[in-house]
């Protein structure tokens, strides 16, 4: 079934093939091209060959410049693989998820440890400045003073005539 001229998928001539030139008229039809790799080319189109073996006509053509993009993404893909291999060594230096765990823990047993010995000190501080105030009366209680000892002084008399 032939559709009229201008209806359907392709605005073009009825002659030509659907798709041949809808990119003039339907830039989805040329978005959808270019999505496929189907851009439109310059080049006329190909005849095709025979059954006798040949190449289709420009086939030569076509195939030194496949040839050449060939060579090209080879060359491309060279440098990705080196690309690939540099960031490859890079990240076996980089630290794993275990790593910053583990130094994570590290950084916060530190820290409640730094937090401790410091709350630890003021409060040993101030139980000794506390126990200076009360330590002559501690010493009392704890201990009573012995009794003081009378100090005896003896002193020479000089020695007397007998008459």
């Amino acid at each position: 079934m032939a559709l009229p001229p201008g209806k359907g998928p392709s605005n073009s001539d009825p002659t030509e093939p659907p798709g041949q030139n809808d990119a003039a008229n339907n830039p989805a039809a040329d978005k959808a091209r270019r999505r496929w790799g189907m851009e439109h080319s310059d080049d006329p189109p190909v005849a095709t060959g025979g059954n006798d073996g040949d190449p289709p006509d420009g086939a030569d053509m076509r195939i030194a410049k496949l040839e050449v993009h060939v060579e090209n993404i080879q060359s491309v893909l060279g440098d990705i693989r080196s690309e690939l291999r540099g960031l490859a060594s890079s990240l076996s230096h980089l630290p794993t998820k275990q790593d910053l765990f583990t130094n994570a823990i590290a950084v916060v047993v530190i820290g409640l440890t730094v937090i401790v010995i410091t709350v630890g000190g003021i409060i040993g501080g101030l139980d000794f400045i506390k126990r200076d105030d009360r330590a002559p009366a501690a010493a009392a209680v704890a201990a009573p003073a012995p009794a003081p000892q009378p100090i005896v002084i003896q002193v020479p008399y000089p020695a007397q005539k007998r008459h």
